[in-house]
């Protein structure tokens, strides 16, 4: 619990500098990923398997994103020989205006979508974290999708 606790906070320290940044706005995304086309739109995924089309909605309310690399490309981790992509939903805190302590601070949602084998799972698990999209989430993040 401390632990959480600590990932909590230092998430929160960092998401300071990127809160004025942060867009909360939807929208089309698309990528060709490990060979698979995904595409997310208003947290509805999208992607074909041997040219089969699956839409699955995400259990994330709207405007949601692929979480992004340093570079803008949508960030895979390889994690026990499975690839791990994660979808971010943040909004502001809703204490913000009512506590300082949160006034620039963001409540984020995660998902995970795991590919292993030729085969796409999305995880019906979500993660919580104070912070702002735009961080690089840690590498445990994603570990705790590949399980």
């Amino acid at each position: 619990m401390i632990h959480n606790i600590m990932f909590s906070v230092i998430t929160a320290l960092f998401s300071l500098s990127f809160f004025a940044n942060t867009s909360f706005a939807g929208g089309n995304h698309s990528s060709n990923i490990l060979g698979f086309k995904f595409s997310l739109n208003e947290c509805e995924l999208s992607y074909e398997i041997n040219n089969v089309p699956k839409i699955e909605k995400l259990t994330l309310q709207d405007h949601c994103q692929f979480h992004k690399d340093k570079n803008s490309n949508i960030r895979v981790e390889h994690i026990h020989g499975k690839q791990v992509i994660l979808v971010e939903r943040s909004v502001p805190h809703p204490k913000a205006n009512a506590d300082d302590f949160f006034k620039d601070k963001c409540e984020t949602q995660l998902m995970g979508i795991v590919i292993d084998n030729g085969l796409v799972t999305v995880r019906k698990n979500k993660v919580k974290i104070l912070g702002c999209s735009g961080l690089m989430w840690d590498r445990k993040v994603f570990s705790s999708f590949a399980k």
